[in-house]
């Protein structure tokens, strides 16, 4: 069995340099999407055919719902999962 050692095309560098425009990266500017209690994320997801809509999973803070692009978050388990401890 002979095995090839070259690269796939995913895998190769590109053969010329990336130049950013600034004028067009000083348009973007960085913002907080997610719950302020909400934690580190273990999901998140879209809708299809709702752009504005999408659900994020935190690591301690259940699930969480935007339907205005990430302007406001609601939770959606809270008072729904229950923990046990076993001892």
């Amino acid at each position: 069995m002979l095995c090839s050692a070259a690269p796939l095309p995913a895998q190769s560098r590109p053969t010329t340099a990336v130049t950013l425009d600034e004028a067009f990266l000083s348009g973007y500017r960085w913002r907080n999407v997610g719950p302020d209690r909400g934690g580190r994320s273990i999901a998140a997801t879209g809708v299809r055919g709702r752009p504005a809509e999408a659900y994020f999973g935190a690591v301690g803070g259940g699930l969480w719902k935007t339907t205005d692009s990430g302007e406001n978050w609601t939770p959606v388990t809270d008072g729904q999962i229950l923990s046990l401890i076993h001892i």
